[in-house]
């Protein structure tokens, strides 16, 4: 088993990978603020994060790191499946926070029901 977290250290802020197997903590990178959201893909082969207005996407196996094309204060996002890239995420309307699914490559949106959310469970 594997978690991750955010971790401010001597005013460095940092995303930590701590694993069962391993007794010492992995800094997987350093960045410029703490993260506000912090979410596992659903398959656990990365993370994806958000930094101000922008998501982030991080694969652990290979490091390798990509912004979203679409910057924004109204997502948070709730899990990324990387089969499909659909991020599933909270999307902030006046008061209303309703749950949305997002394809990381072509940015199409589409508002989910419960009862779709029900049947892709």
């Amino acid at each position: 088993s594997q978690l991750v977290y955010s971790h401010n250290q001597n005013g460095q802020d940092r995303i930590v990978l701590q694993s069962i197997a391993d007794s010492s903590p992995k800094t997987l990178m350093e960045l410029d603020q703490s993260p506000g959201q912090l979410v596992w893909f659903t398959d656990g082969q990365g993370i994806v994060y958000k930094v101000g207005r922008q998501i982030m996407f991080y694969w652990l196996a290979t490091g390798q790191q990509e912004k979203l094309s679409l910057e924004s204060s109204l997502i948070d996002p709730l899990a990324f499946e990387s089969g499909t890239d659909t991020l599933i995420m909270f999307k902030a309307s006046g008061e209303a926070r309703n749950l949305w699914s997002l394809n990381r490559k072509t940015l199409e949106q589409k508002q989910l029901t419960f009862g779709a959310l029900a049947g892709s469970t």
